[in-house]
């Protein structure tokens, strides 16, 4: 689910989105698991499509981050036709699992998106990078620097949680109270 959404409904950037059952999606591929959801909730409670076919609907694509998943073509595909596709506004949440306990930057899937990412002019795009590590160790500005290797981004945000109901946003902390995570 998007912070962005969450913190700023009237943020003229982010897309408004008038049916979630169309204009939403969800990508994650974690060992059996995969593929298209149309949202997040969905991942462990049915099977994911493994196509896609309306990318020119999709405002939002939550784009879970997992350990190997580039081994599939898909997680490049998708990443390719939500960038390419006809919408004037779009919102790209890109957020690591609690599965693979890394943190984002530590990846190697990081910088393969970056990469990825770095093709397009991004300037219609709002690029949400959420961190969940989940430890205090973890330094904010650092992560900070990280995002910063996307270029060409209309906006990119970055955010850091430090436990279950708390994120860091712009060095300040907030309390999810469970809705997010």
């Amino acid at each position: 689910m998007s912070i962005l959404k969450t913190l700023r409904d009237t943020d003229e950037k982010i897309p408004i989105i008038n049916d979630n059952s169309l204009e939403d999606l969800c990508f994650f591929k974690y060992a059996h698991r995969k593929f298209y959801w149309n949202n997040c909730s969905e991942i462990y409670d049915k099977m994911g499509e493994l196509t896609f076919e309306r990318w020119d609907d999709i405002k939002y694509l939550d784009y879970k981050v997992t350990l190997n998943m580039f081994k599939d073509d898909e997680s490049y595909n998708c990443i390719d036709k939500f960038l390419t596709n006809t919408q004037p506004k779009k919102l790209f949440h890109i957020v690591n699992t609690h599965h693979d306990n890394k943190s984002i930057f530590n990846m190697k899937e990081w910088n393969l998106i970056v990469k990825q990412l770095n093709k397009y002019n991004l300037n219609n795009v709002v690029i949400e990078i959420v961190n969940k590590f989940l430890v205090d160790d973890e330094i904010y500005v650092d992560g900070l620097n990280k995002c910063n290797q996307i270029f060409n981004a209309g906006r990119v945000e970055y955010f850091l949680f430090i436990d279950s109901e708390r994120f860091i946003f712009k060095d300040k902390k907030y309390t999810d109270y469970g809705r997010l995570i």
